[in-house]
């Protein structure tokens, strides 16, 4: 049995053609002075949020990039507030 590469609709896009880029806002409580902070969090910034939180944002490639960061806030002991997406922007 031979799997096509084709779409079943022709007027369809192959998943593959389609990138998604998910862009994330994420909370968590305590403020991080960001210069310390950056390594841990490659290509996300870091902002002070309100009240005593600190919101990391940026471009996050997909679901198993997405575990693996709340993963390491876990590790670090910081209290997860909030996940949010913000973008999905397709190319």
């Amino acid at each position: 049995m031979k799997i096509s590469d084709t779409p079943i609709n022709q007027n369809e896009e192959s998943v593959i053609d389609t990138i998604t880029h998910d862009i994330y806002e994420i909370r968590v409580k305590g403020r991080l002075d960001s210069r310390r902070w950056a390594g841990h969090f490659e290509g996300m910034e870091l902002a002070t949020g309100a009240g005593e939180s600190t919101v990391l944002r940026g471009h996050i490639s997909d679901q198993a990039a997405l575990y693996g960061l709340l993963s390491r806030l876990r590790n670090l002991n910081l209290q997860l507030l909030s996940v949010n997406q913000i973008a999905n922007i397709e190319s």
